[in-house]
């Protein structure tokens, strides 16, 4: 997974699931954070996203643009949108996310 999000980056963290690409923006916790390659800051870097080839790009839907995410799709990646307003949405957010991933 790809992560362009800290609070993403720290849910996959949680779940057993290493990371392959994070933004500038996750170091938490720093251990666990600062092997993994920086993919994104304020724009994502399609490139670096491309030569690491994920199986899944996910992200918090205010943090980027409909255009950014729309060039990680046309790249080919399957993608995940977390845009839970509330705490039920999350947690059912999270068991999708978490079948997505593979790490049900």
């Amino acid at each position: 997974v790809v992560s362009l999000s800290p609070s993403v980056t720290e849910v996959c963290l949680s779940a057993m699931l290493q990371p392959v690409g994070r933004t500038s923006s996750c170091n938490y916790p720093e251990t666990s954070t600062r092997t993994i390659p920086v993919v994104a800051d304020v724009k994502p870097n399609y490139e670096a996203i491309q030569k690491i080839n994920p199986d899944l790009v996910a992200y918090d839907r205010g943090l980027y643009s409909e255009q950014d995410i729309q060039k990680i799709k046309e790249m080919g990646f399957q993608t995940f949108e977390f845009k839970a307003q509330t705490l039920a949405e999350y947690e059912r957010e999270l068991l999708t996310f978490a079948s997505t991933a593979g790490v049900e």
